[in-house]
């Protein structure tokens, strides 16, 4: 069971990454870290909304460019200032420095959170010059449930851990 979900999750990630490379090479959205225009965005928007629609992983899509000083976000509420996102929802704020993550060879999952808010993002492998910045939150309770579908007698509980052991996402993960 658990090389089912490694392999459902594998593929799922295998395809954010074709749409991260579609996303560079659209020239819509190449053009518009140029204009700052209000069609420009409303452009932009549209076509990463369809993207961020065609997979189920993909909750949004935050999108800011230095140039053009454009921040888009396909469905969460986003600030960004001097290099942070903030993340809003009531009266709580969850914030995302992307900086360390700049110059990566491979994409990065980052589990955010405080008390009240959390996310898990995917940062794509960035140039550290770039004059744009872009990255995916994914849709948690998607992944949560798909962890929920293998739990079992022998299966209790099931979870994913960063690389400083604590726990991103799982399900009944007090039992471990």
């Amino acid at each position: 069971r658990l090389d089912s979900l490694a392999e459902q999750l594998n593929d799922d990630l295998l395809y954010l990454s074709q749409v991260d490379h579609s996303i560079k090479e659209h020239i819509g959205i190449i053009l518009s870290r140029y204009d700052a225009g209000d069609w420009s965005n409303y452009q932009t928007y549209h076509e990463l909304q369809k993207y961020a629609d065609s997979n189920k992983l993909i909750n949004s899509i935050v999108y800011v460019t230095e140039q053009s000083d454009s921040l888009i976000s396909t469905k969460l509420p986003v600030q960004y200032k001097d290099g942070t996102f903030y993340f809003q929802e009531d009266s709580t704020v969850l914030s995302f420095n992307p900086t360390p993550y700049y110059g990566a060879s491979s994409g990065q999952l980052i589990y955010l959170c405080n008390e009240h808010l959390e996310h898990l993002i995917y940062f794509p492998p960035t140039q550290t010059t770039s004059d744009y910045v872009y990255f995916y939150v994914l849709n948690y309770s998607d992944i949560q449930q798909q962890l929920a579908n293998m739990t079992s007698k022998e299966l209790p509980a099931v979870a994913f851990v960063n690389k400083d052991k604590q726990i991103a996402i799982g399900v009944n993960d007090n039992l471990l």
